[in-house]
């Protein structure tokens, strides 16, 4: 339960009167014994409502619609260890069935409360509905949870609290349910701007390739959406590392040419989390740009894909860049083909060589796998060898069914290649690097500051 929402409730409800203490107690008796056992700081409270309970003579569980009502008014502090209660099964079941129903209900409850409350309450009852969304909410739920956030209504500004927790709310239902990103898309045409962009962030929080498709589906969709997009897919790529689908690069890559500053920044930052090594030359290009953030952050994009600490120099880059095409376009067909001839001397030479590369690391791994003779091991221990400095996840199919080659120094290899892979360290990250000398570059850019 997020601190935003723990904050915002003061337990004022509880104390409204006695007709409330006794409806809240009668809720709470429900919950007397597990708290005891659930939270240590909680015992004290559980302790307090059992001895006022005794003096009652014990409440009768409430009908569901006013044990919802009740619960609005306790607030989050309640409903979440209510939820830690039925996780633990630590309820008898009667009353753990109707609490459950009436926490299924409560964000109903309290969208129907808001539309006679009086301003003060309001954002308590919005806070409360989406906070027991963010626990059990599922795909059907994104609507009702713009709903009580209020993210629908004409000519309504949720607050800022509200808004955070709708990004909580909205973050937790799409990692349970894999189905909300369909309706999400759904949703965001029907809400405002702020609550536009935290839908985006919810979407880029859960860093998976569900959101990663969602988010490129989004670019160009929505006015002043497309920097927040970019940015969660740039925190999406971090996750999930390359390669990237060609479209979506392509689409990031668009907007190395928007006259917007803030939209070029964005795009180098993603494209340098894709290690999309065909957007250098327009990377290079902002080097010369009058932006400096501009240029500090294609300056940082073209170290990540490069693994290179060159300065802010066009000439030196366009050099690299250069020299990079043409070894791809001479020697690596020379050297894939010396692994394909099963020499051994003449293979090990060239998969030593082809080792040590980072670009187009995805593409030799993919040849290295097509192209190895099984029946030769030692061969196929270099290879994996030289697979397990790629670091390239396409290689994972391959090396997997490696695993059952009959030969151990095989089957070790490829192990060892699957953990380097699985670790997810760019090739040459555990050498060091030299910074370049010579008076500093400037100030650093956003995807430096991302990386610390």
């Amino acid at each position: 339960m997020s601190a935003v929402v723990e904050e915002s409730w003061d337990g004022s409800a509880v104390r409204a009167g006695g007709r409330a203490v006794a409806r809240a107690l009668s809720v709470l008796a429900i919950l007397a014994g597990p708290l005891a056992e659930l939270d240590e700081g909680r015992a004290a409270q559980g302790a307090q409502v059992e001895a006022v309970l005794r003096e009652l003579g014990g409440p009768s569980a409430p009908p569901v619609e006013e044990l919802a009502e009740t619960l609005l008014g306790l607030g989050p502090k309640v409903v979440e260890p209510l939820f830690d209660a039925l996780a633990a099964g630590a309820l008898p079941a009667p009353r753990a069935a109707a609490l459950e129903s009436a926490l299924r209900r409560l964000p109903g409850v309290a969208l129907g409360a808001l539309a006679g409350a009086d301003p003060a309450p309001r954002e308590r009852l919005r806070l409360v509905g989406l906070a027991v969304l963010a626990r059990s909410g599922r795909a059907r739920d994104l609507g009702l949870a713009c709903d009580l956030a209020g993210a629908r209504e004409p000519g309504e500004t949720p607050g800022e609290q509200v808004v955070l927790q709708l990004e909580r709310s909205a973050r937790a239902i799409l990692e349970r349910d894999e189905s909300a990103f369909a309706a999400l898309r759904r949703v965001l045409a029907d809400v405002g701007p702020a609550p536009r962009a935290a839908l985006v962030n919810a979407v880029g929080a859960t860093r998976s390739a569900p959101g990663l498709d969602l988010l490129s589906d989004l670019l160009g969709c929505y006015a002043g959406l497309d920097g927040p997009v970019l940015a969660q897919i740039a925190r999406c790529a971090a996750a999930l590392g390359p390669p990237f689908e060609w479209g979506l690069c392509l689409r990031v890559r668009a907007f190395l040419s928007f006259p917007d500053p803030g939209l070029r920044r964005a795009a180098a930052l993603a494209l340098g989390r894709m290690e999309d090594f065909e957007s250098a030359p327009e990377l290079i290009e902002l080097l010369a740009g009058e932006e400096r953030g501009v240029r500090d952050d294609a300056l940082w994009a073209l170290r990540r894909i490069s693994g290179r600490r060159l300065g802010p120099d066009v000439e030196r880059w366009t050099a690299w860049y250069d020299g990079e095409i043409r070894w791809w376009r001479v020697e690596a067909p020379r050297l894939l083909g010396d692994v394909a001839g099963g020499c051994e001397p003449e293979a090990v030479r060239a998969l030593s060589l082809i080792a040590r590369r980072r670009l187009f690391r995805h593409e030799l791994a993919r040849e290295l796998i097509d192209t190895v003779d099984p029946t030769k091991p030692d061969i196929v221990r270099v290879t994996c060898s030289a697979l397990q400095s790629l670091r390239s996840p396409v290689a994972v199919p391959g090396l997997t069914r490696l695993l059952g080659h009959e030969d151990a120094g095989v089957r070790l290899q490829a192990q060892r290649a699957l953990d380097a892979i699985a670790g997810g360290e760019s090739p040459g990250a555990g050498r060091p690097t030299r910074l370049p000398s010579g008076p500093p570059i400037g100030s650093r850019s956003a995807g430096e500051v991302a990386d610390q």
